[in-house]
């Protein structure tokens, strides 16, 4: 099932960015959390959950397109291979 992406930039730094932005929202959040020790009041949580949807899509569509827009599309040939290794590695690929 495609997600939209935009196949005509893989692998670009333009495509690379918002990964990298959530990479670093990821890890602004977590070392948030390792500083509270386990104690949150609720309007930290509400900050965090805030910050958390400024980089990270919701939509899981929305997700996948972000990652299929910078990697490379796997082929027909590659996923039959993959989906049937055991098969592949037995016949030795016929």
């Amino acid at each position: 099932q495609s997600t939209g992406a935009d196949l005509s930039k893989t692998g670009t730094i333009d495509t690379l960015i918002p990964i990298v932005a959530m990479k670093q929202r990821l890890e602004s959040i977590n070392s948030q959390l390792m500083s509270k020790s386990g104690k949150l009041f609720p309007d930290e949580c509400k900050s965090i959950l805030k910050a958390l949807q400024q980089n990270i899509p919701r939509d899981e569509n929305d997700f996948k397109r972000i990652f299929d827009s910078y990697s490379t599309p796997v082929s027909y040939k590659q996923k039959f291979l993959d989906q049937n290794a055991f098969l592949v590695y037995y016949t030795k690929g016929f």
